[in-house]
């Protein structure tokens, strides 16, 4: 699999805009227009609509113009390294100069070809910073200007021609300014667009390496049973040798085609042709992303059945760990009291107490017992609609009555109906422990039987019962296991 790293990117500095392949647009547009001014002199040499003014300036111009051309053309076609800077601006400085020749050899009032600059001027504007490309708007004004005045000195043209060169000049500086905005919002775009493409080809590389390094199989399937994208994971429950997730694409087995072409949510069992190992296969359906796709989940299944027989071993240890916990204090209790008994010099006041002794600790025996069979029973639950608060009132006054020392149990209602579904049998179990505990907590920590009850929530939110006692609280290594079964801290 590639290494992570970011995408390279095309500019420093300022970002360009592909400025090689500009510039060679450009000099093919020169070499277009003298192709086109050269047409246009030798089909009107009689009557020339270009160069009448002065037709050797014109003459020249275009000849030393096609050489220019042609000559930046062959440069930008076998360079390979970008032009410099100076160079570039060279070249519209030549356009500039050369173009403005054109317009003043014409002998027209009009500004005629003067407006070629225009083009020239957007051109450098897209491809020079923006001081250069206001120098070349300012320059060819200052060319045009000066042209018109001299031609104006020597009677060629009327001095009204000096506003449609002053039109022409603003027209400059127009252009300059409007392809600038366009060129900063082109390059600003670029460089998000780029950003972009950075941050998705970083997100890919992190993808594919999370899949990589899954434990679980990926296979992604095309229709045809071509194998588009598979981990290492994958490779090594298909039995192909290493390195085969990165020479892709490859046929898959036609067991596994058959399982791709009928996705669903049902779990297969595929054994690979001359393996040993029998794999779950679960296939979905890419519709997001490609109909055509599809994704194939691979697990060992002799894996999964012996990761889940640890975890049940490890469970079946804490819980046995947790009975003969409550076993073993009874049973020592019980052999004590009964070595007591065997010794003759004991009153019959001590005898009856050790007496007693052995009978609560064997109920408590049995109470583990019958605990431990319940939980393994598993009986239904007997669900029926009751009113919490009548039924708390109810229990608070029926426990108060079976205890054995004063207790001080409050009920707190918070909600105006708490009538909720549940079984009465499990939900009294389940408050005859806290209360316990709370009660002899709070008696171990202030040396009063205290404990609240709040009943909150209700209408459209979840009825919730809290019970708080004044004890020293649960610690935090403790409340991890408080859902075990048989786990206690007595």
């Amino acid at each position: 699999m590639p290494e992570l790293q970011a995408e390279p990117s095309s500019h420093q500095g300022e970002p360009d805009l592909n400025v090689k392949l500009l510039l060679q647009i450009h000099a093919g547009y020169r070499l277009l227009l003298v192709l086109l001014l050269l047409t246009m002199l030798v089909a009107t040499w009689r009557d020339p609509i270009v160069g009448s003014g002065h037709p050797l300036v014109f003459t020249l111009s275009l000849a030393f113009y096609a050489i220019f051309s042609a000559s930046v053309l062959l440069l930008l076609l076998i360079r390979s390294q970008p032009l410099p800077h100076n160079l570039i601006l060279l070249q519209f400085i030549v356009d500039t100069v050369v173009l403005s020749a054109f317009n003043f050899s014409s002998g027209a009032a009009d500004p005629g070809l003067g407006l070629l600059l225009v083009i020239t001027i957007a051109a450098s504007n897209v491809i020079l910073p923006r001081q250069a490309g206001l120098f070349i708007a300012a320059f060819s004004t200052v060319l045009i200007l000066s042209s018109t005045l001299f031609r104006i000195g020597q009677n060629e043209m009327p001095t009204a021609a000096l506003l449609p060169a002053g039109l022409l000049g603003i027209a400059f500086f127009i252009t300059s300014g409007a392809i600038q905005a366009l060129s900063q919002r082109i390059k600003a775009t670029q460089i998000l667009a780029e950003s972009q493409q950075r941050d998705i080809y970083q997100l890919q590389a992190i993808n594919e390496r999370i899949v990589q390094r899954m434990r679980t199989g990926v296979v992604i399937l095309t229709r045809d049973g071509m194998i588009q994208l598979m981990n290492r994971a994958a490779a090594e429950l298909l039995d192909y040798p290493a390195g085969a997730e990165l020479r892709l694409p490859v046929m898959a087995p036609a067991g596994l085609l058959a399982l791709s072409q009928s996705p669903s949510e049902t779990t297969h069992y595929w054994q690979p042709p001359g393996s040993q190992r029998q794999l779950q296969v679960g296939a979905i359906l890419m519709e997001d992303a490609d109909p055509e796709l599809t994704m194939l989940f691979l697990e060992d299944s002799g894996k999964i059945a012996a990761r889940a027989q640890e975890l049940k071993l490890a469970s079946l240890g804490r819980f046995t760990a947790s009975i003969a916990h409550e076993i073993r204090n009874p049973l020592g209790a019980i052999s004590h009291a009964a070595q007591l008994l065997s010794e003759p010099e004991e009153d019959d006041a001590d005898s009856g107490r050790l007496a007693e002794i052995i009978v609560n600790h064997c109920n408590r025996l049995n109470g583990v017992i019958e605990n431990v069979l319940e939980l393994s029973r598993r009986r239904a639950t007997d669900i029926s609609k009751v009113d919490l608060i009548d039924w708390l009132q109810q229990y608070i006054d029926e426990r108060c009555t079976q205890l054995d020392k004063r207790a001080d149990i409050t009920l707190n209602i918070t909600t105006k109906s708490a009538r909720v579904a549940l079984d009465s049998s499990q939900l009294r179990q389940i408050i005859d422990n806290l209360v316990d505990n709370g009660l002899e907590f709070s008696e171990q920590a202030t040396g009063k039987r205290t404990l609240s009850i709040t009943v909150s929530g209700g209408d459209d939110a979840p009825v919730t019962i809290s019970i708080k006692d004044d004890g020293n609280g649960i610690d935090a290594a403790n409340a991890e296991r408080l859902f075990e079964p048989f786990f206690t801290t007595k």
